[in-house]
């Protein structure tokens, strides 16, 4: 009989895009946090001028670089701020621009 350890690494990480347009072209037109490690999460993306476009209660939504008033979003610099729970347990924070 053959045996194995495997050591299962929870490790939370975030991939978050660095462009996004609102022209319908259908490059770059959505907005999709991809992660691992990651339990549960909330993101929120604001503008340079610190006003909240978008937020959502879940990491695994889609933006589709509409403001809150339904508006395609004017081309400039975006923050975006992520909170989550990390499968071990932890609390992360992650940050980043959007163009």
């Amino acid at each position: 009989s053959a045996s194995a350890i495997v050591k299962v690494i929870n490790d939370a990480k975030v991939f978050i895009p660095t462009a996004i347009t609102s022209n319908n072209d259908r490059l770059n037109d959505n907005f999709k946090i991809s992660y691992s490690g990651i339990a549960y999460g909330t993101y929120s993306i604001y503008s340079r001028w610190g006003n909240k476009v978008f937020e959502s209660q879940n990491i695994g939504d889609e933006w589709n670089a509409k403001q809150n008033d339904g508006y395609p979003i004017p081309e400039g610099v975006y923050v975006v701020y992520i909170k989550a729970i990390g499968l071990d347990g932890k609390a992360y924070t992650f940050e980043s621009t959007l163009t």
